[in-house]
């Protein structure tokens, strides 16, 4: 596994993944979509809006992403949105396992359902993985996050596996402003690739969350094996995005 920690500098465009939550945007829809549509050659710009919204961003130059799905691929299940409708309104990602879904009871066995639904469908799902603020004052991240990774991939199909993108996201740092430290991301960031590629034989493109702002990009920016970031309130203002973009990009 150590071995793998040589990791290959990535050389092709960074992720940048805006989830959107449940947050109104900074600017109408048609002012915010014309201005995160000028970054889109710079990164790989993914938008995950509130679910009625997807139509405001369903054209050639940004990648739809959902916020969910439901784990049943169809049937009467009111309020939820089945991964048909995903893939018949152009969504090529999906957040699966985030930490605010966590909150409200979603299982460890409904994320595995939502990524073979997803990945069935050719949407790629983005797995959030990350520890508690106790676990981390602990010293119990490298082994949360093993424990984490082996009790979804264990019990998935191997062509499920090779689509995951994965979100490190520590859920102490989403929503707020505390330091970083680029050192233990980076560990973190090498172990989860190592760890994938050691047991499961796939080379996973891995991206950093929690809090990302103007501050902390300067930061996560200098970790060569990281293949990109998930932006939350942040996005919702096309000049706070633009300008995180810019410091991601130089």
């Amino acid at each position: 596994m150590a071995d793998y920690l040589q990791l290959i500098t990535f050389k092709m465009k960074k992720l940048v993944i805006c989830n959107l939550k449940q947050y109104n945007l900074k600017q109408d829809y048609k002012t915010y979509q014309k201005d995160v549509e000028q970054q889109s050659d710079k990164v790989e710009l993914i938008i995950a809006p509130q679910a009625i919204d997807m139509h405001f961003f369903n054209n050639n130059k940004i990648k739809l992403a959902a916020q969910n799905v439901s784990k049943y691929e169809e049937g009467a299940y009111t309020g939820e949105i089945s991964v048909k409708s995903l893939k018949n309104n152009n969504v090529k990602y999906c957040l699966v396992g985030h930490y605010e879904r966590k909150e409200y009871n979603e299982t460890t066995k409904d994320i595995i359902d939502k990524i073979i639904l997803l990945t069935d469908n050719d949407i790629k799902p983005i797995l959030s993985i990350g520890e508690t603020k106790e676990e981390y004052d602990t010293n119990k991240t490298l082994s949360v996050i093993e424990s984490q990774i082996a009790n979804i991939y264990n019990n998935l199909p191997y062509d499920s596996i090779d689509k995951i993108i994965i979100s490190y996201e520590p859920s102490w740092m989403i929503g707020n402003e505390n330091n970083i430290n680029k050192e233990e991301i980076e560990k973190t960031i090498n172990t989860i690739k190592a760890i994938v590629n050691s047991y499961y034989e796939v080379n996973p493109k891995v991206i950093y969350g929690g809090g990302v702002d103007n501050k902390k990009i300067r930061l996560i920016k200098e970790i060569n094996s990281l293949d990109g970031i998930i932006i939350g309130s942040k996005s919702t203002d096309s000049d706070s995005l633009k300008s995180i973009i810019e410091i991601l990009t130089t």
